[in-house]
């Protein structure tokens, strides 16, 4: 006579929860960049946060980084200079592992990427990527890097996946390594 009404799980309830309110962000964020009001915001704003986790990320990740550039002279010229070029500086945080008075020769990678396709993790970078594009000015937590470097036909290319060791689980995903022409 009475159907069976069950509850949802607690968890359920938390992903529902939380997925409304990214809505809710990515909505009004929505709304300040189609008033061309987010970009002002953004541009002002970002730079700070990016200095702020640019410690917290060197402090977790220095011991890859130390292990990634430890190889960096092998790179060098017959004479001995060492050429580097880094794309996107961002707040400098790599000068400190770069020999003085060195400049481009090997192009040293390491970027948050997408996860697997099968886990947890790449069902929350869908999720957030939309709300992370407008909050990272446009920076995706969805990128598959790995292949665009596979597919660049460098003469050498070493590449290696990672979990980093972040409080942050969508941008725990990466990739380092280093790739020659």
């Amino acid at each position: 006579m009475f159907e069976k009404f069950s509850l949802p799980s607690p968890l359920t309830m938390l992903i529902f929860l939380l997925q409304r309110c990214l809505q809710l962000l990515v909505l009004l964020i929505s709304v300040l960049s189609y008033l061309d009001l987010w970009d002002p915001i953004c541009k002002k704003s970002f730079p700070h946060l990016m200095k702020r986790f640019s410690k917290l990320y060197n402090g977790r990740m220095h011991k890859e980084k130390e292990t990634l550039f430890r190889n960096m002279k092998d790179f060098a010229d017959p004479s001995g200079k060492l050429h580097l070029l880094e794309i996107g500086v961002g707040t400098g945080t790599n000068f400190k592992f770069y020999p003085s008075g060195s400049r481009g020769g090997a192009y040293y990678f390491i970027e948050h990427v997408a996860a697997d396709r099968s886990t947890w993790t790449y069902f929350w970078q869908q999720i957030c990527d939309p709300a992370w594009g407008y909050l990272g000015e446009g920076c995706s937590v969805l990128r598959e890097t790995w292949k665009d470097l596979e597919n660049a036909e460098f003469s050498k290319l070493n590449l290696q996946h990672m979990a980093a060791p972040l409080v942050v689980p969508v941008v725990c995903p990466h990739i380092y390594g280093y790739a020659m022409k």
